[in-house]
């Protein structure tokens, strides 16, 4: 509080030097914060694909090649135009394959 008021005694100069520091030193702050949100996301989702890479594998040669050529379409799958409904008929077409490599994978 007192250096607060001993910059603020000195003037409006030093309260802008002192209000820059005071930015720089908080953007740097937030730089590391956000350096280590991003590395913790990483490590998750990395986490996270593991499994799903390994049931991949298990079910991907029991799919049938039209199969393989349907999921790789969805997930490389642009639309000429901005559709929204267009992300949610693939979403839905996915979800379908999945569900249908599921059951398989069951049996």
């Amino acid at each position: 509080m007192e250096s607060t008021v001993q910059i603020a005694s000195l003037g409006p100069g030093a309260i802008a030097v002192a209000a820059g520091s005071a930015a720089r030193e908080a953007a740097l702050n937030a730089r590391e914060n956000l350096s280590e949100a991003a590395a913790m996301i990483r490590e998750s989702a990395a986490r996270q694909a593991l499994p799903l890479k390994n049931n991949l594998s298990e079910i991907g040669p029991r799919m049938t090649r039209r199969e393989r050529y349907h999921l790789h379409a969805i997930r490389s799958y642009r639309g000429r135009r901005p559709d929204p409904d267009s992300a949610k008929r693939a979403g839905n077409a996915f979800r379908r394959l999945q569900d249908r490599i599921n059951r398989r994978a069951r049996q």
